[in-house]
């Protein structure tokens, strides 16, 4: 007489996604001004994971022309916050910082992830055809010792998975997550604004009013 198991699934890593349509009317609006930054700074930031492409400044969200779009990072970072039971009571959502990225044909991201930050996100803002998937790895590399051998992969054995970018969506998953983005093959640009969020203790009410 068989037994059927019980499965408890554990250590799950969330990825969230929000489509914002509304903001749409800002695109233009976001992308002019990010080209004008691009024309005052032709080199950006080097240092990091964009290759054959184009990194502002991290200071993006100091820019009154992107406060839409601020705001509602904080509204999604609140709620990934909420579902992550952050002690919301005592610390607040924080945008630490913003940047935009401007892939030309043939750019990409390499592997990396984000320290210093609690969760990271894309926000995209131009996404013509074959211009780039982002791909997060399965972080448990351990588990790579010994390569099993499968009929077909689900959510609990993929080793990579991939999101289309879509204009007008944002996603946001842990700043620890490995993810590069894949080179753009569209002759046209692809376009996104980057950020990272962390947490900062409440003083008192009266401040936050």
């Amino acid at each position: 007489m068989s037994v059927e198991g019980i499965r408890e699934d554990w250590f799950p890593t969330s990825i969230w996604y929000f489509d914002h349509h509304e903001l749409k009317g800002h695109h233009d609006l976001w992308r002019s001004e990010l080209y004008r930054i691009r024309e005052e700074d032709r080199v950006g930031i080097t240092s990091r994971s964009t290759q054959l492409g184009w990194h502002s400044e991290t200071n993006l969200h100091q820019n009154p022309a992107f406060k839409p779009l601020i705001e509602v990072i904080y509204e999604a970072g609140e709620e990934v916050a909420d579902f992550g039971q952050w002690a919301l009571s005592d610390y607040r959502v924080e945008l630490l910082n913003a940047w935009g990225i401007i892939n030309p044909q043939h750019g990409y991201n390499t592997l990396h992830n984000h320290p210093l930050s609690f969760l990271s996100g894309v926000y995209y803002l131009q996404t013509p055809a074959n211009c780039g998937e982002i791909e997060f790895r399965d972080p448990r590399e351990v588990r790579m010792m010994e390569v099993i051998p499968q009929v077909s992969n689900n959510r609990w054995t993929y080793k990579t998975v991939q999101y289309q970018p879509v204009e007008g969506r944002m996603i946001i998953f842990p700043s620890w997550l490995l993810h590069q983005v894949k080179p753009n093959l569209n002759t046209d640009d692809r376009i996104c604004i980057s950020f990272n969020l962390g947490c900062s203790p409440r003083i008192n009410s009266e401040n936050e009013k």
